[in-house]
């Protein structure tokens, strides 16, 4: 893109603000600007970066059970569990007493831009086979009185949850409560049910929470401890940084401490934050040398502590929906090279994308992007009718699961020759729907791209196809055997060749991995140590 920094929101937020708008709008992506002020770290423009939204649901006014235990402190401190041990984590008792949470007053909620400061849970992960419990904990903007869980499954299943004082609250959730309703078919990933907030009578804030879980498919692995406070995992590091600002960490505090213990052997970074933010995973760009796609040439990557390789970082301010199998982390990665089309160049492109617009270059990776400059997936179809006229059918199988010909050419894994031509909506305001006639389409082919900004360099057989990942989990205290287990596991599907089940929020089904969603023409590394090859 035109900036040296872009970010880039997509897919499932863990927590949605529910409520800021009555109508559903699956999957949307807004946009929002962030600067990030570093204490001693050379400056770096301030990115422009996109979250993800969920369909609102309903709420409900009921007497909910209180927990009654010795809390952890507000500072989130509890001894972990070693990292080369595993052991059960042992809680407290749930000892209910009933208590009246205030009635929903509104059926609009009212709602702080960042009410949720960060939230958490200890373990990250709850082990199907056992009966622990899970401890909860969120840290708002401290304007809410009263908090409460509900479960998805079983509206009358409600937890109060402690207001510990400057907006925390906590609660002790049980076994059941966390694993209700999973199967193997949700992948480690359980809905565990909504978050309400209240101010005196109001309820103001509604939001979604999910949660992890390690059953019998989760492959044990050895944690090793590369010094003090760093340990690794054959497809994961875990960086103890007990002084990153909880609410508005720092990624080159992360990438620079990752750097003093590790070479400069890979191409992109993912870095999963714990505690968690009510943001959503975005791509930072950090270095582009690529001509011909639109995006300028610039190199920042040795103020993320690179000697020059590393490209750019995926963003998870969400322990609970990082998958590198998945389609949202195929979608970030894909931001390194798209879309950074728009502009007086190419005016068949709307100006301001950083998606597709409605077009059927939509149906791949990327999506389409609407509402202000928010981004959605494009679960449509497109069928030929007369003239300028196509109609819409809907895709409920598999929308958005590879990348098209247009975004494997911009990546470097297709020839100009093989992209097949594409077309344009001009009026980008008409309605989507199965069945839904759309008029005024107007036809866009490479040619268009590479007249506008040169043809791609490096070209098809001299680009770049195998990339390295290394997943960095930032936390305060370290990680527990399990816990590094599961997020191993998931950092490793990111270089699987064969589709797998996958859910993130409230989407679930077959998710093909970066292998399988270019037809075998690219392929991620995700190993620490080795690069063995794919």
């Amino acid at each position: 893109m035109a900036t040296n920094l872009s970010k880039h929101l997509v897919l499932v937020l863990l927590i949605l603000v529910l409520g800021a708008c009555n109508a559903p709008a699956p999957n949307i992506v807004a946009t929002a600007t962030v600067t990030l002020v570093p204490t001693d770290l050379p400056a770096v423009p301030a990115p422009t970066w996109t979250a993800t939204a969920e369909p609102p649901t309903a709420t409900a006014t009921r007497v909910i059970p209180t927990a009654t235990f010795t809390p952890l402190p507000p500072t989130i401190t509890y001894t972990p569990r070693p990292p080369t041990a595993t052991a059960t984590r042992t809680l407290p008792p749930i000892t209910p007493t009933p208590v009246s949470i205030p009635p929903i007053t509104s059926a609009e909620a009212s709602f702080s831009k960042r009410p949720i400061k960060y939230f958490g849970s200890a373990p990250l992960a709850i082990k199907l086979d056992s009966n622990d419990g899970l401890y909860y904990y969120i840290q708002t903007d401290a304007s809410f009185t009263a908090a409460q869980l509900r479960s998805y499954t079983n509206n009358a299943d409600v937890i109060a949850m402690t207001n510990r004082g400057n907006g925390f609250f906590d609660a002790i959730l049980p076994h059941s409560f966390v694993t209700r309703g999973y199967t193997a078919a949700n992948a480690n990933h359980n809905a565990i049910g909504y978050l309400d907030l209240f101010q005196g009578n109001a309820q103001q804030g509604q939001f979604n929470v999910w949660g992890n879980v390690i059953d019998a498919q989760v492959p044990k692995v050895t944690v090793q401890t590369v010094a003090p406070q760093v340990y690794k995992t054959p497809h994961l590091v875990n960086l103890v940084i007990p002084s990153l600002n909880r609410a508005n960490p720092d990624v080159r505090v992360v990438t620079q401490q990752f750097y003093k213990f590790f070479g400069d052997n890979y191409d992109f970074l993912g870095v999963v934050f714990i505690p968690g933010r009510n943001e959503n995973r975005y791509f930072g760009g950090t270095k582009n040398q690529v001509q011909g796609i639109g995006k300028a040439q610039f190199d920042q990557s040795r103020a993320f502590g690179s000697a020059g390789r590393l490209l750019g970082i995926i963003h998870y301010p969400i322990v609970d929906i990082f998958d590198m199998a998945e389609q949202g982390s195929l979608h970030e990665l894909a931001h390194n090279w798209i879309n950074a089309l728009s502009g007086p160049k190419l005016p068949i492109m709307p100006s301001g994308l950083v998606h597709w617009p409605i077009s059927s270059l939509a149906t791949g990776i990327i999506g389409t992007q609407c509402c202000g400059g928010q981004g959605v997936m494009f679960p449509w179809r497109f069928t030929k009718l007369e003239g300028d006229a196509y109609r819409t059918t809907e895709d409920s199988v598999a929308p958005n699961s590879k990348y098209t010909d247009m975004e494997l050419y911009l990546m470097g894994m297709l020839p100009a020759d093989q992209v097949a031509p594409h077309f344009i909506f001009a009026n980008q305001d008409q309605k989507l729907c199965d069945g839904c006639v759309l008029r005024g389409a107007v036809p866009f082919t490479v040619d268009q791209v590479i007249a506008a900004y040169g043809p791609r360099v490096p070209a098809y057989g001299q680009a770049q196809t195998k990339f390295r990942v290394a997943i960095v989990v930032a936390s305060p205290t370290p990680l527990s055997q399990d816990e590094m287990m599961l997020l191993d596991y998931f950092a490793a599907r990111g270089s699987l060749k064969t589709p797998v089940n996958f859910s993130s929020g409230f989407l679930k089904g077959i998710a093909n991995p970066f292998y399988v969603a270019t037809g075998g023409r690219g392929c991620l590394i995700m190993t620490i140590d080795a690069d063995g090859g794919c």
